[in-house]
């Protein structure tokens, strides 16, 4: 591949008519409709991945909270259990099913 070396009056040239090819482009490519439409799909698409964002964030929340009250439930349960051992009496001789009148006498 060799170079071209342009004389430097032809590069001003050569300079302006790339300028006016890339203008040109630019102008198409921003009026076309093409464009158009590929600026729709993705406003499509970024009304799309706001919706998956939410629901991923309401995902994380749930798991969040379902965490939380896992959590609270076992030390709600470990403080019943310490608080059952602590109050927990000594059993009577006497069951009040096993009582004759149902009441404790005896008799």
């Amino acid at each position: 591949m060799s170079m071209r070396v342009c004389p430097p009056q032809h590069e001003g040239y050569v300079l302006r008519d790339l300028r006016v090819q890339v203008a040109q482009l630019s102008t198409q490519l921003s009026s076309s409709t093409l464009h158009n439409h590929v600026l729709s799909e993705l406003r499509a698409i970024e009304r799309k991945m706001g919706l998956v964002l939410t629901l991923f964030k309401a995902s994380v929340w749930a798991i969040v909270m379902q965490q939380s009250d896992a959590d609270e439930e076992a030390q709600e349960l470990e403080y019943q259990s310490r608080y059952d051992i602590i109050q927990e009496e000594p059993e009577d001789e006497w069951e009040s099913t096993d009582a004759p009148d149902n009441q404790g006498y005896g008799w």
